[in-house]
């Protein structure tokens, strides 16, 4: 994790100095991250919205074979 937030931190901070204690570091990479986190009340249709750009992907990358009739769909989660 602290290697990943390594290589985050100047995309998500900038020239922001770097904290030395690696789990701040950490900390700060995943509050800025989390501050572009989509809201509870629209969680659904974010979802639904992603599955046509993951079903490309997929294909793109040839990772797995999709059944054209049987499609993806975003269940409802509970309240």
């Amino acid at each position: 994790m602290a290697t990943l937030a390594n290589q985050l931190w100047e995309k998500y901070m900038g020239q922001k100095p770097k904290p030395t204690d690696q789990l701040k570091l950490i900390r700060e990479v995943i509050d800025q991250i989390s501050l572009n986190h989509v809201q509870a009340d629209s969680f659904q249709i974010s979802i639904e919205k992603q599955i046509p750009i993951l079903i490309d992907f997929i294909k793109k990358k040839d990772l797995i074979y999709i059944d054209p009739s049987k499609p993806l769909i975003v269940r409802k989660e509970p309240a």
